[in-house]
């Protein structure tokens, strides 16, 4: 069954802040696959919403280590929502080393859209610095699978929407918590959830590249919390049995059920502008009785990472301002909000951050 993956990604430069920010279209990254040596082959989508148009693109170019061309648009219906594009499809040559490179896909926007900077995607894969995707083997691919996650697949699908089917390898082991008892069960979540067998031990999928996990995700009602364990090192490939044990240093929730202060009809959250650009402000609606318990405003990523934490104290409102816990402007995509009340998710929503 196809799982099809949408996303944002809109790598502008900073610099470029619009006081009213639109969706822009942009050219990105889908799928890599070489054959033979260097003789490769890209698929290229947009980010959500969008397709080819020839009067939104003034040009689109790629580069590599190699240097730097231009995509023939000409060979490009418009609404495509993929195309496939080798050397042959530029203006001049250029070659990808398969041991190790990068790509970068520029899009030069139409005049319309008041750009003078391109917007940017970029892979980095192989022996390449910086790469998280070793060596392809004989058939491989490179797949998008959402926007800041890259995987290894052995059922390469150029031409068509990307899918799971072929990402994953399996770990399979044992959980214990920091006093080393063994756990046999729990909403614990790498890339994806545990499953537990009859004898304790778990099993999860995980995608094809190499990883360093410092940390579980735990699943509790609506939210997570991140989990810090023994750092488990992995370079993942399709189809490959891992085993492997886990243990929790510290305390984690087990069994928390989301719970709301009865009828929460009277609880109110909702930010402005959705999307936005540099900061968004949200504004709150709590009932008198609660209005000095702990509350706090909880931000999350689109893999369910907690990225920001906005603490509310006697306010009708709060401003997140795209950053995350360590000051880091977080890129371009969807996030996910919720208010907690004494430890309690009474609201949630989601909002989309352009740049």
């Amino acid at each position: 069954m196809k799982i099809i993956i949408y996303f944002i990604l809109a790598l502008a430069p900073t610099s470029f802040l619009f006081s009213n920010p639109i969706a822009l279209p942009q050219a990105i990254i889908s799928e890599l696959k070489f054959v033979g040596n260097n003789n490769w082959t890209l698929e290229i989508g947009f980010q959500i919403g969008e397709f080819y148009s020839k009067e939104k693109f003034d040009s689109i170019c790629i580069a590599s280590s190699n240097g730097y061309s231009r995509i023939k648009l000409s060979n490009i219906r418009d609404s495509s929502e993929l195309f496939v594009i080798t050397s042959d499809s530029l203006i001049s040559p250029l070659s990808v080393k398969r041991e190790g490179d990068y790509i970068k896909i520029y899009s030069f926007l139409s005049s319309q859209y008041y750009l003078s900077d391109p917007l940017i995607d970029s892979l980095i894969f192989g022996n390449y610095p910086g790469s998280t995707i070793d060596s392809l083997q004989n058939g491989y691919s490179i797949v998008r699978l959402n926007y800041n996650l890259f995987s290894k697949c052995k059922n390469p699908t150029i031409g068509i929407l990307n899918d799971t089917t072929g990402t994953c390898g399996t770990i399979r082991g044992h959980i214990y918590d920091k006093n080393n008892n063994l756990l046999t069960k729990g909403n614990f979540i790498l890339d994806n959830s545990f499953s537990f067998s009859t004898d304790g031990s778990f099993y999860t999928r995980v995608y094809s590249r190499r990883i360093i996990f410092a940390y579980l995700d735990y699943r509790y009602g609506m939210g997570f919390r991140n989990v810090k364990i023994d750092s488990l090192e992995l370079n993942v490939n399709p189809d490959s049995l891992y085993e492997k044990e886990i243990h929790i240093l510290g305390d984690y929730i087990d069994g928390v059920e989301e719970t709301q202060y009865g009828s929460n009809d009277n609880i109110e959250i909702k930010n402005y502008p959705n999307p936005f650009n540099l900061s968004t402000t949200f504004q709150i609606k709590i009932p008198l009785f609660l209005q000095n318990k702990s509350t706090q405003i909880i931000i999350y990523n689109i893999l369910g990472k907690r990225i920001s934490v906005i603490k509310i104290r006697n306010s009708s409102h709060a401003v997140w301002n795209g950053k995350d816990f360590y000051g880091n402007i977080v890129p371009t995509g969807i996030y996910y909000y919720q208010l907690v009340i004494e430890n309690k998710v009474t609201k949630s929503g989601h909002m989309v951050l352009l740049k």
